[in-house]
């Protein structure tokens, strides 16, 4: 009898600790998953802002990017090389404005701006001739030119649409906007000016 209780008693204490750890695990994978703070409700959702649209779509967030961009590099016009936004975040490349010579590359997602980068030069281009001024571009037209640009591809078989390339191209052309776009059947040619104007749609 006495060794019945003892291991109906022992039993009762594994399933307690078991209870135990099971809890504390959940306690600290809310924690992990949380960030300490912010619930789940606050934290974006892969492939959205935390307002829940995509990068591309949302004023506010390329409003934020811009100005994290300006705030870590130290300067009001950061000179870029190139810049792709995504749905969920952007990648760019700018030269160092206390070395010149340097080009770093960043990546924004998630609302906040990564650590640099170096990048390799490769060429022999010169940097001053390739890289432009942030301000040139119209960043804020991006969501109604996305709109334009989803509204197109309705017509088009297996259309999809990712982001935006923007660069001065090879031999440091004009500054454009590129948008990514295909399709399954058909070649899509597309084309925006620095200030977001849709300037060339063919589908061949």
């Amino acid at each position: 009898m006495y060794k019945s209780d003892r291991a109906s008693s022992n039993l009762a204490l594994v399933a307690l600790a078991c209870l135990m750890i099971v809890g504390l695990g959940c306690n600290l994978a809310d924690r992990l998953g949380s960030g300490g703070n912010s619930t789940s409700s606050d934290r974006p959702t892969l492939g959205t802002t935390k307002s829940g649209t995509k990068l591309y779509s949302d004023e506010a967030a390329l409003a934020d990017f811009v100005a994290d961009l300006k705030s870590t590099l130290g300067t009001e016009d950061p000179k870029v090389l190139d810049l792709l936004v995504y749905e969920s975040y952007i990648m760019v490349k700018v030269q160092d404005p206390k070395k010149p010579e340097n080009v770093d590359g960043y990546t924004y997602k998630d609302g906040s701006l990564g650590s640099p980068a170096p990048v390799k030069i490769m060429g022999n281009g010169k940097i001053e001739d390739n890289v432009f001024s942030l301000s040139e571009v119209n960043l804020a037209a991006l969501p109604k030119l996305t709109e334009e640009i989803m509204a197109k591809l309705k017509d088009v078989e297996g259309g999809s649409f990712t982001g935006y390339s923007i660069d001065k191209g090879m031999f440091g052309k004009e500054l454009t906007i590129d948008p990514l776009v295909s399709g399954t059947r058909k070649t899509i040619m597309a084309d925006a000016d620095k200030n977001g104007k849709l300037t060339k749609w063919e589908v061949k």
